[in-house]
């Protein structure tokens, strides 16, 4: 992809390295446009206004107005994001994640929580918004999902047929 456009955003121009790493990101504005450097073994540079530095352990700590914080897996476990909107997020044992939430100005925006079967497949996701909770049911058959399934739903069964 070398270019997109669309109402909402405009147009945004990519340009890619010979070995098909993204280059830069141009919005034709200053402030939007990105652009990016990677070390010889293919790991993304942090940007200095100076200067391209090193990413420790490959994980991004800052970029422009957000800040990530990981565990120590290597799981993303906080992003801030300007200067009010908080994102933290906790996994199990598996470094599956389990639950996650966004906090906008101090309040608690949107959470949500997710369950696996024993195959690591994630089998449920509840998620609240402003008060509004949605359930989500996912089934699988192996590794291949083939429905998910929105609740409350209305009274009544609904049944389906896997075809095999």
């Amino acid at each position: 992809m070398t270019r997109t456009l669309d109402k909402l955003r405009g147009e945004i121009k990519y340009e890619y390295e010979a070995n098909g790493q993204l280059h830069s990101r141009d919005t034709g504005q200053l402030i939007d446009s990105e652009e990016f450097r990677y070390d010889a073994a293919a790991n993304r540079l942090n940007f200095n206004t100076s200067q391209f530095d090193h990413v420790k352990d490959n994980r991004l700590k800052r970029w422009r107005d957000q800040e990530y914080a990981y565990d120590a897996w290597g799981n993303l476990i906080e992003k801030r994001s300007g200067m009010g909107t908080l994102q933290t997020f906790v996994y199990d044992c598996e470094n599956r994640l389990v639950r996650a939430e966004t906090l906008v100005n101090g309040k608690l925006e949107s959470t949500g929580s997710y369950r696996y079967d024993s195959l690591g497949r994630r089998v449920a996701k509840v998620s609240e918004f402003k008060g509004k909770t949605e359930q989500k049911h996912f089934l699988w058959q192996g590794l291949r999902m083939l429905r998910s399934v929105r609740q409350p739903r209305t009274a009544g069964c609904q049944g389906f047929r896997v075809q095999g």
